[in-house]
């Protein structure tokens, strides 16, 4: 059996993982356009701080897939795959065949619509490699701002603060983390941060960046105007859909996969940030490693269905504890919450089960209350919790 995953990030490098555990004598091939060895991305904020290098990001070194019989093509763009011979064909003619093919392409970082938003100085912020031009840029600069302030624009800021710049973050809603916290939890994470020495410009947003060919400045909705010379993107993610739609399969925001991680084709499966599982793109970490798995298993023969993943965040900075978990903010939920100097609790109960939770202040609870979401424990759980 010949398996072919296109994209070397968590889901095809768990899906193939999966596959050996089955398959000891198959054939696994994974094509990637990066450059780089599959590494945890999760930790890339550590080394944009400075913390790690990039030896530390990586998870697997070479002798690690030659043991696992795990071949690996790094830098080759696929260009069309031809579903009914099952070849790929790559940028520069290099054709490989399958018998089953995942697409394991991820997403790439959304550019908003904005007036004179391709200058130099702006960058997107997704990978090692812009890292790598963002400290090399901003190293003759001091000021910087950050255009979102989700959990990646966040960590990012601290990151550069920790390497002495200036950061301002600018966020279209009056709140930071809206999908994350309520709004008292957000103004508590707000004085956090700001002590840190990051500034906040909420419940506005870039109307236009000035300069020539390179970032001079910008001008807000507001009509604020801020000079800079260094902009990140921090504005969420889309999924890679090229190959996708060249291919004929069904796509709404991504890939749509059923249970077991297929799609509409016969022998193609999905997973990861490309992939739309009843409706949702979740563009984390864990989901993409859980369906990879699941792909990795059916392709191999063997029957598993995915279920959904309960979505989880953490936020990774350095002395603010920040977790969030499942369904929050929803009107049909009754809520429980709990608050002192130094700790901040709120969860969200249906029909007698913890839906959803978060908390500021507290990171031993948050394994205690990953599990009780998890296992839909009853309200009981919550004299334990609270």
């Amino acid at each position: 059996m010949r398996y072919l995953i296109v994209g070397n990030g968590a889901a095809g490098i768990e899906a193939a993982l999966n596959i050996r555990k089955l398959d000891s004598d198959g054939e696994i091939k994974i094509i990637a356009q990066s450059k780089n060895h599959f590494y945890y991305r999760p930790r890339l904020i550590e080394y944009l701080a400075g913390d790690i290098d990039f030896n530390s990001l990586l998870k697997y070194d070479e002798k690690f897939y030659q043991e696992k019989n795990i071949d690996i093509e790094l830098g080759l763009k696929i260009v069309n795959i031809d579903k009914e011979n099952k070849v790929v064909e790559c940028e520069y003619g290099e054709k490989f065949s399958y018998d089953k093919l995942l697409i394991a392409t991820g997403a790439r970082s959304f550019i908003p619509t904005i007036k004179g938003i391709l200058k130099v100085g702006i960058f997107k912020f997704r990978g090692v490699s812009d890292c790598d031009e963002i400290l090399s840029y901003s190293e003759t600069h001091k000021d910087v701002i950050i255009i979102g302030a989700g959990l990646l624009g966040i960590e990012a800021a601290n990151s550069l603060k920790k390497r002495g710049k200036n950061v301002t973050i600018v966020e279209y809603c009056d709140r930071l983390l809206p999908n994350q916290l309520d709004k008292e939890g957000s103004d508590i994470l707000r004085d956090k941060l700001e002590e840190k020495g990051i500034n906040f410009i909420l419940g506005d947003c870039v109307e236009e960046v000035h300069g020539r060919a390179f970032v001079d400045g910008l001008t807000l909705r507001s009509g604020k105007t801020m000079p800079c010379k260094v902009i990140i993107l921090s504005t969420g993610i889309r999924p890679r859909l090229e190959l996708a739609e060249n291919l004929g399969l069904n796509t709404q925001r991504g890939i749509i996969v059923n249970n077991k991680m297929e799609t509409n084709i016969k022998d193609i499966y999905a997973a990861g940030d490309v992939a739309e599982h009843n409706g949702l793109c979740y563009g984390l970490w864990i989901p993409s490693m859980e369906q990879g798995k699941i792909a990795g298993i059916n392709m191999a023969g063997e029957a598993s269905e995915y279920e959904g993943s309960t979505i989880e965040t953490r936020l990774k900075v350095t002395g603010i504890s920040v977790f969030s978990a499942g369904i929050i903010g929803t009107d049909e939920a009754d809520v429980y919450a709990y608050k002192d100097d130094i700790v901040y609790r709120k969860f969200f109960v249906k029909d007698g089960k913890i839906i959803g939770a978060f908390i500021i202040g507290d990171p031993r609870s948050s394994l205690k209350v990953s599990k009780a979401i998890n296992n839909g424990d009853g309200i009981e759980t919550l004299k334990e919790l609270l």
